[in-house]
């Protein structure tokens, strides 16, 4: 799960839940893998700023500045390369609570928290910079490690 806002995380993992309740017994479990947007630097900052402006797009009862809708539709339907949302401060062109409803706390125990309460098995990360990929998945560890120490041994 890529994008999904916490406002619509448990909506989410229970459509999951039930498109699996049709699987044969004797295929292996299916995994959650869970892809949060986190903030922890400018590459991922910018990275959560376009999800937030498809967020926007995909849900207009988010709602966002005239100016700013009329600049994110452009840049949806020209097939520029260049987001709106990279060249606006976030409050201009995408509401400040869609991006606080889409973005994960950056701490490993709080994200790890909220891994294991939906049932992720795995964590997908975005590569952005390959200078930042052992870092992102030392995080990703950290944030499992959470998920492990919160879930009851297997049988």
């Amino acid at each position: 799960m890529w994008a999904v806002p916490r406002s619509e995380l448990d909506r989410t993992v229970g459509l999951v839940a039930e498109g699996a309740l049709g699987r044969p017994a004797n295929l292996p479990a299916i995994g959650l893998t869970w892809a949060p947007l986190v903030e922890h630097d400018d590459a991922s900052a910018a990275l959560l700023r376009r999800a937030a402006t498809y967020a926007v797009l995909n849900k207009p009862s988010r709602g966002c500045a005239s100016v700013g809708e009329s600049a994110l539709r452009w840049w949806r339907t020209s097939g520029s390369s260049s987001s709106p949302a990279t060249r606006l401060r976030p409050r201009e062109a995408i509401p400040l609570s869609v991006i606080d409803d889409l973005t994960t706390d950056a701490d490993p125990a709080v994200a790890g928290a909220v891994a294991a309460r939906i049932g992720a098995t795995s964590i997908a990360l975005p590569a952005t910079d390959a200078a930042t990929v052992a870092d992102r998945v030392a995080w990703a560890r950290r944030v499992l490690e959470v998920v492990s120490a919160a879930s009851p041994p297997p049988d």
